[in-house]
């Protein structure tokens, strides 16, 4: 890619205080499916295009090493300044280079990136550095529902906005890999990893959580496609479309609260591909 969506400070800070957090659950289904069919010692864990480590941290508890890596400065640095845990590092690095001996590496993620990736460099380094019944894994989440128990007919509508400000007000600015992940959840033959006798899909996994119209309109500002719109239109001309959507969306609640004192359910549908080096 030309140019890096995702880099610059304040990209990383939104990415840390808006993206949503996996599941405790999701990740411990990675680690199960890793051990039932490998038995030795968790020492080394990889978790590529990690952002700002929200992944990252739920592999501390089951690995003695876990690394998270990124392309983006701004992102190793929020993530290290928010790390807590001694056994994780974070380092600028490609997702398609595991600076790791051969066959050392138990587990290798990607939670939201897979879709930037050099895919088959990507499934060439994970089956050298993964060890003999280790797991490659690459999962993502659709775009978010709006859950709103006080007047449920208002819920279409809710996420019908959302929609048309991805698919309308920021269709030029949305890149192909970006609906593969939202809109094609990683459906593609691409993402079946190639050097696995099988590629595992579970899409069990949804996490809700009470979230503000001003948190929605926060996370909405971490999409690639509005910062693409940023740099081609500028900050200023971003900052009212992101007043625009919000107006929408008060518009559709008719509450007599504020934005940041509004709240409703945001629901987030998660998948996950495995596979294993055999």
């Amino acid at each position: 890619m030309s140019h890096l969506y995702w880099e610059g400070a304040t990209i990383a800070a939104r990415y840390a205080k808006y993206r949503p957090i996996p599941p405790t659950g999701l990740l411990n289904r990675i680690v199960d499916f890793l051990k039932e069919k490998y038995e030795g010692p968790l020492n080394v864990a990889y978790d590529v295009g990690c952002g700002s480590g929200q992944s990252t941290q739920f592999l501390a508890p089951h690995f003695s090493r876990v690394v998270g890596t990124d392309l983006s400065p701004s992102q190793v640095e929020k993530a290290t300044e928010k790390n807590k845990y001694p056994n994780i590092s974070y380092k600028v690095s490609p997702a398609e280079v595991i600076p790791e001996k051969d066959k050392s590496v138990q587990l290798i993620s990607a939670s939201q990136a897979a879709h930037w990736f050099d895919l088959p460099k990507f499934y060439a380094e994970g089956r050298r550095a993964l060890c003999d019944g280790g797991v490659l894994c690459m999962y993502g989440y659709e775009l978010p529902k709006f859950v709103w128990p006080k007047d449920p007919s208002k819920e279409a509508l809710l996420n019908a906005a959302l929609m048309d400000f991805y698919n309308g007000d920021l269709a030029q600015y949305v890149l192909t890999p970006s609906k593969e992940l939202y809109l094609g959840r990683y459906t593609l033959e691409k993402f079946n990893i190639s050097f696995a006798p099988e590629t595992v899909r579970d899409e069990s996994f949804c996490h809700d959580v009470e979230s503000s119209v001003e948190d929605m309109v926060g996370y909405t500002a971490t999409w690639s496609g509005f910062n693409n719109f940023c740099q081609q239109q500028g900050d200023e001309a971003g900052v009212k479309l992101l007043e625009k959507y919000q107006s929408k969306l008060m518009e559709i609640l008719n509450v007599p609260t504020s934005p940041e004192e509004t709240y409703f359910t945001k629901r987030t549908s998660y998948f996950i591909l495995m596979g294993r080096n055999l």
